[in-house]
């Protein structure tokens, strides 16, 4: 049979195991205080990287107001040239057929034959003060009388 132990061998044998647990246990502790030291490492590293994003959130803000703003531009623009569009086909849409050419053609075929007839007649109206004016100096030599301007 087995030879039941003193009560001091059984503390002693407690206090043999106690201290294989304390040092597994100092063991472990050593081991997460490596890895709260890495963990840490890591929390600074990823504070720095925050900071980071942080200050590119701001500049995309930045960059998306501007955008907005040729955004606004780009649909005023848009908005004209499409009224542009808009004028210029209801234009086409009322354009002239070959009767209304024809209707402007013979009416500046008049025009024109007109200004020809002016100009005819201006030219007659011409020589005709010539002449008046040759024969006022005439009579008025004839009289003795001087002209003057």
């Amino acid at each position: 049979m087995a030879k039941e132990l003193t009560t001091d061998q059984r503390l002693d044998k407690i206090d043999y195991n106690l201290e294989k647990i304390v040092t597994i246990v100092n063991g472990h502790d050593n081991q997460l205080k490596k890895i709260v030291t890495i963990v840490d490492g890591h929390d600074n590293q990823l504070k720095k990287i925050i900071k980071i994003v942080d200050g590119h959130d701001n500049q995309l803000k930045k960059i998306i107001k501007i955008v907005d703003g040729h955004d606004n531009q780009l649909n005023k623009i848009t908005t004209t040239v499409v009224k542009g569009f808009e004028r210029i086909d209801k234009t086409l849409g009322t354009k002239a057929d070959t009767k209304d050419l024809q209707r402007i053609f013979n009416l500046l075929d008049k025009i024109s034959k007109q200004q020809e007839i002016d100009n005819d007649e201006r030219l007659v109206m011409g020589y005709q003060l010539d002449r008046l004016d040759r024969w006022v100096h005439e009579v008025a030599d004839k009289i003795g009388h001087k002209l003057t301007v």
